[in-house]
């Protein structure tokens, strides 16, 4: 988000934040402001959206939205959500085939998620970092629950 939000021709408040400030400032100033979901649950926050807020916490919302979605995408894993989604609309488009196709990309191809955090934890420290992983312990359980059901899918969608 710091990155996308660095480059955008736009001038939003995001977008002036992340040009006036480092990575740690940003996500600071981000963190201070109650209310502010850009980097904090943000994927639980929109999920959750699926049921209403009287039907339980929000990442519990947000991980039953999971559940009950046909098809999910993982961005690290985008090629591989492209084949779960291919098999899952065969029976209704018997021709379908997904490519995948790079666009409003801000990292350069080739880094891991993995890399990209050691990478991040070492430009703020562990102390903000440890904070930034306390504000999305929802997302972070969220992102564990779609690479298991990714897996899954592949499995059940290999040839046999």
């Amino acid at each position: 988000v710091y990155d996308f939000e660095r480059k955008q021709v736009s001038v939003t408040e995001g977008s002036l934040l992340a040009r006036r400030t480092d990575l740690a400032g940003y996500i600071r100033t981000r963190l201070s402001r109650t209310g502010d979901a850009t980097i904090r649950e943000f994927q639980s926050n929109r999920l959750a959206r699926a049921f209403p807020p009287t039907d339980g916490p929000e990442a519990e919302r947000a991980l039953r939205a999971l559940e009950v979605l046909p098809y999910l995408g993982v961005v690290e894993r985008f090629a591989e959500s492209l084949i779960c989604f291919e098999a899952g609309l065969r029976l209704a488009f018997p021709g379908i085939s997904l490519q995948p196709t790079q666009a409003n990309r801000t990292q350069p191809p080739g880094v891991s998620l993995e890399q990209r955090l050691v990478a991040m934890r070492l430009e703020i420290g562990d102390e903000l970092y440890a904070q930034l992983e306390e504000a999305n312990t929802g997302d972070l359980a969220l992102h564990q629950a779609a690479l298991r059901r990714l897996d899954f899918a592949r499995w059940q969608s290999a040839p046999s």
